[in-house]
């Protein structure tokens, strides 16, 4: 156990940066991170409004963020694919590895997942993480650590259509992943994919959604679906390993 500075959840809308005990030990199987860029998702701004995503209730002060990217200060001894120094990302979501899901290639449905920033389990808005080796991935050098952390476009102050389009050449995003539910980023998510595109949803929304069926039609647009928990968090797709992607937030 030891103390590190950190952006504490204290209770609903209440937030502080203070010392918070955090007990972490690095493990053979482990590295150590120190964080760099923390993307707020809209699921640590619902648990600063309501203090709760569903079952998952916040009952003591928690830390936030999940979405992180930073670079690696140290490594367990069993650690063979990454150095220290290497810029990396990580799956915020860790599983039991002997779990059936596990065993099945299902580990973001594991149970017994633990996810950062999900009551009880600390984030990482805070200096660094420990985090096994295993969900842990290296950043291309062509990819910053702002876009390693899935840091959002703010809708309010850019347009996201035209920021995909010079992104793309004009040609769209193979796989967007709405994780919003609102009817204005599924229509958009429909407008900033590529023909033949994949769009994925994660969003939960509150009433049945009603969207342009014949702009999906158009392009051909698949449009899949995942369990929005925090067991939860990718795509079990074919068009999950396309070559580019975007999210709405």
């Amino acid at each position: 156990m030891f103390s590190v500075q950190a952006v504490v959840l204290e209770s609903i809308r209440t937030l502080r940066v203070r010392d918070i005990e955090i007990a972490e030990k690095l493990g053979a199987h482990d590295v150590r991170v120190r964080i760099h860029t923390v993307g707020v998702c809209g699921s640590d701004v619902h648990y600063y409004q309501h203090g709760a995503i569903g079952p998952f209730v916040e009952r003591e002060p928690m830390v936030l963020g999940h979405e992180a990217a930073g670079v690696v200060e140290a490594v367990g001894s069993a650690v063979t694919s990454l150095r220290v120094d290497d810029r990396v990302c990580m799956e915020p979501g860790v599983p039991d590895p002997n779990s059936r899901a596990t065993r099945l290639g299902l580990y973001n449905l594991d149970p017994a997942m633990r996810f950062w920033a999900t009551p009880p389990v600390h984030g990482c808005l805070r200096p660094t993480v420990v985090h096994p080796a295993a969900f842990t991935f290296r950043l291309p050098d062509n990819v910053s650590f702002s876009e390693g952390a899935i840091t959002p476009v703010n809708i309010r102050d850019e347009n996201l259509t035209e920021l995909v389009r010079r992104a793309t050449g004009g040609w769209g995003a193979d796989v967007v992943f709405d994780a919003v539910g609102l009817l204005s980023s599924f229509t958009q998510a429909i407008e900033v994919l590529c023909p033949g595109g994949c769009v994925v949803l994660i969003g939960v929304p509150g009433a049945p959604v009603a969207f342009d069926v014949v702009a999906a039609q158009v392009k051909e647009a698949r449009i899949e679906t995942i369990s929005a928990t925090p067991m939860s968090i990718r795509a079990r797709s074919p068009c999950s390993a396309a070559a580019s992607s975007t999210c709405a937030h």
